[in-house]
Parts: C-alpha cells; structure tokens; sequence
C-alpha cells in the first residue's frame, strides 16, 4: 500500500514539475512583441513573422495586432481566413483603426447592427474618421441611426477640426453636409475642409472626364461630389466655385514638373478648364453676388494668364489665394 502511494506521488511530482518546466519555457509574450521591432528595424520580416506567430498562440492580443499590421503591408504570409482572424483579434485589442476597417468591412457586407456597433466603438476609442462618420449618421445621412443633432455636433464638428486624419472622401461629404445644415457658426470648419485639402500637398489631383481623384497615402479616391461643386458655384456658393476651379490647376499643378511623364498639353488643358470654368463664372454670376464673382474671377483669370504659362512650373495661385478666400486670412 506504501509502495503504492509512494507511486503516486511520484508520478503527480512527476507531472507538476513537468508542467512547471513548459511553462518557464514558453518565452513571455510580451517580450516576443518587443523583440520583433528589432527583427523588423534588420528587416528580418520571417523571424518577426515567428515571433509574433508564437506570442500569438498565448493569446497575446498585442501580438495578434502587430500580426495583421504587418499583413496589410504584405509582409507577412496568411490565408484570408487568418488574415480575418487577426482583424478580429487586433480590434479587441484595442486599435481604434482596426476597428473602424473592421466597421467598414461589416458596412460592405450590409450588417448594419455590426457596422454601427464597431463605428462606435472606434469613435469612443478616439478614431476622427469613425466620430466624423458616426456624426454624419446622427444627422441623418444614410438610414442607420435616429437622428440626434446633439450626438452628431459633438462628433461631428470635434472632427472637423481635425482634417488631416480625415480621407478626401469624408472631406468632401463632410463640406456638402455643412452646407446643407445651414449653420453659419459651421461655415468656417467646412471652407476650412477646402483650404486643407488644396494645401495639403500630401493629397494629390487627378481630374479625367471632369472627375476628381485624390491620392493620399497608398490609396485613390473618386469624389463624386466634386460636380456638385461645379453647380453651387453656379448657384452663389463662392467658395465652392472657387474650389472647383482650384482643383483644376492643383491637378495640372502635378503634372507640371519635368519628368519622364511630362505632358504639357494635359497640363494646359487642365488650366484651361480652370480659366474657363472662372470665365463663365464672371460673365454670368448668380443674381445678387455679380460684384464679388466678377471680382474674384477678374483677379484669378488675371494673376493665371500672367504667371502660369510655364507649364513645366506650378501655378502658384492657390498658394496666394486660397487660404484669403476660404478662410478669411492672408497666406
């Protein structure tokens, strides 16, 4: 009987210093994440990839984070269910990013309760791009919320103040909704909107067929509010009008250096378009405004034809102009 229970004590010593001895050699995960920056600063992105691929099997949130960053970057190598799998895990950890991507993911797939439920959790987390969208729900656009003003001039006005977090898209849709609120306390956040992406030369212009598209990072966007552009300006919106034909000469303004790709036809084109635009602005201004449109345009289409025929130059009147009359201040 002695015999017996020595046995079994030995084999349960046996068995917990085994255990023991697994679990001082599982290396901290924590400390796995912290040495895959180094990994990634020698540009060794397989052994990163092992490293965060072995913290991850702790269920180390952080890890499953730096994991998906890293295959949005295509460094590392999955499946789409993993890459899937590593969304879902690096929203839970908290990357306010991750859960607004993971908010458009569910829009697309039209699951509204998740849409707005990973929406709210990434504008409670701090994300502008979710509280400025999230703030364009409470106003009414789209059909997913109930209307709440209060909610939605708390987000949405706080994101407006933030521009340069904001995608070119959400600029645009969030200048038209400014305009149809009405609100002239909010008129200078949203002419503010137009001055920071004609500035920001981290936004690049594209213009085809009378169709804008902004570049900023990787990533193009079509605005297709850019005519509706066009016909306020026609309409008595200055500033839009202004903007329209801005966007014009940013766009040639792109093309205008001397490179491989230098065309400078496109680039006289699109000044022309601009000068154009401008000209029938000033012959035939919106009743009540003819004053100020003649003006203004008188002076762009002057300050254009005496400083812009260089193609293989920027035409620097939004530079001189834009900030004076979308803001009120001198550049």
């Amino acid at each position: 009987m002695e015999n017996e229970e020595g046995s079994t004590m030995k084999y349960l010593m046996t068995f917990i210093f085994g255990l023991m001895l697994v679990g001082c050699l599982k290396e901290d995960p924590d400390r796995l994440v912290q040495t895959t920056v180094q990994a990634l600063k020698a540009q060794n992105y397989e052994e990163a990839e092992r490293l965060l691929r072995e913290a991850a099997k702790q269920d180390y949130l952080p890890a499953y984070d730096q994991l998906y960053q890293l295959q949005a970057f295509r460094i590392t190598t999955t499946i789409p269910e993993e890459a899937a799998m590593w969304m879902m895990k690096s929203a839970e950890a908290g990357n306010d990013t991750t859960m607004y991507e993971l908010s458009q993911k569910y829009k697309a797939e039209q699951s509204n309760e998740l849409y707005i439920d990973w929406l709210s959790k990434s504008s409670n987390a701090g994300n502008i791009m979710a509280q400025n969208e999230l703030g364009r729900l409470y106003i009414g656009e789209g059909e997913y919320l109930e209307s709440d003003i209060q909610k939605a001039m708390v987000l949405f006005v706080g994101s407006l103040k933030y521009p340069e977090h904001l995608t070119p898209d959400q600029i645009f849709r969030s200048y038209l909704l400014v305009l149809a609120v009405g609100k002239p306390e909010m008129d200078s956040l949203g002419y503010s909107l137009l001055n920071h992406i004609l500035l920001d030369r981290e936004q690049r212009f594209r213009i085809e067929d009378d169709k804008l598209y902004v570049s900023k990072g990787r990533k193009e966007y079509e605005i297709i509010e850019f005519k509706q552009l066009k016909e306020f300006g026609q309409q008595g919106e200055i500033r839009a009008g202004f903007f329209y034909a801005m966007a014009y000469v940013k766009a040639s303004n792109e093309e205008s250096h001397e490179d491989l790709f230098h065309d400078p036809k496109r680039v006289l084109g699109l000044r022309r378009a601009s000068v154009k635009y401008m000209d029938e602005l000033r012959k035939s201004p919106p009743e009540g405004k003819e004053e100020g449109y003649i003006y203004m345009n008188d002076v762009l289409i002057n300050y254009m034809e005496d400083n812009c025929r260089n193609l293989t130059q920027e035409c620097e009147v939004i530079n001189k102009y834009a900030a004076v009359i979308l803001t009120g201040t001198s550049s």
